[in-house]
């Protein structure tokens, strides 16, 4: 999978970065503590479950709106409203895969989940970050 990294300042106030095709982000500073913009996320990862002898896959791409507060010097706050357009957190026999897999999109014939499915939708993100400047 090829990745394009960037990472621009576009004059005082706007920031576009991210490692597209699985993060994207356009942050505008609307103060020197308040950012707000559009964010895109996909993620595709996949843990084996020991004691089932399953594994658990975690598939998502959503994009949508943030808004940034940073509370101190390197503590944030960030609220984001998105829609998922691929949402699935699903649990598999252990030899039950897809024939193929580019990223976080399945080629081939889709395996049948062990557990329930999870739909398209809203999804709404709290999260408290840490950050380290690198000055």
């Amino acid at each position: 999978m090829l990745l394009l990294g960037l990472d621009w300042r576009l004059g005082q106030r706007w920031r576009l970065f991210g490692d597209l095709p699985t993060s994207f982000t356009a942050s505008y500073a609307a103060t020197p503590r308040v950012n707000m913009g559009f964010n895109l996320i996909g993620i595709n990862t996949a843990y084996r479950l020991v004691n089932n002898d399953q594994y658990f896959q975690y598939q998502q791409g959503h994009y949508g709106l943030f808004a940034e507060a940073y509370l101190s010097t390197h503590w944030a706050l960030r609220a984001t409203a998105a829609y998922a357009a691929t949402r699935r957190l699903e649990v598999y026999a252990k030899d039950d895969q897809w024939p193929a897999t580019l990223d976080y999109i399945g080629l081939g014939q889709a395996p049948t989940p062990l557990s329930p499915r999870l739909e398209k939708g809203t999804t709404l993100r709290l999260t408290l970050s840490y950050r380290v400047s690198a000055q």
